[in-house]
């Protein structure tokens, strides 16, 4: 019994069930706030996204926070970490570009790079993971 109990205590540690999260302080939730609107404006205005080896420490750095408050800001305001977040505006600044005639001569993947993407297969993946959709078939509905 004690090795069982042992052996099923380990194997659910990761269950979500048995994880609470953590409940913020109106204080900190209010500086998470704050910082996702100062984090917004400067992906606006600067467009830091697209350049493609931005890291959490360096966005960090221009935001001028610790790189854990940004990423707990991530995680609580749009509910996403860092990666996913990156690639969400990428891909919208592709879903533009798509929409305008100014780069039909550009591939898929040239839109990619304009936008901040590394390679075919980053790309490709961030498509799969933020539409749910290949990037051909992205091309094909935004062009509807």
């Amino acid at each position: 019994l004690t090795y069982w109990l042992g052996i099923e205590g380990l194997r659910r540690k990761d269950d979500q069930g048995l994880r609470k999260k953590p409940v913020l302080s109106t204080a900190r939730r209010h500086q998470l706030h704050e910082l996702a609107e100062r984090l917004n404006q400067i992906m606006r205005e600067q467009k830091p996204f697209q350049q493609p080896d931005l890291n959490l420490q360096q966005l960090a750095d221009m935001l001028g926070v610790k790189p854990y408050l940004l990423s707990n800001c991530l995680r609580d305001q749009f509910g996403q970490k860092f990666s996913g977040y990156i690639n969400a505006l990428r891909i919208q600044v592709v879903e533009r570009m798509l929409q305008t005639n100014d780069y039909e001569h550009f591939t898929l993947l040239g839109l990619g790079r304009e936008a901040g993407v590394n390679s075919k297969s980053s790309f490709h993946r961030a498509v799969m993971r933020q539409r749910g959709v290949s990037p051909g078939e992205l091309r094909a509905a935004v062009r509807r």
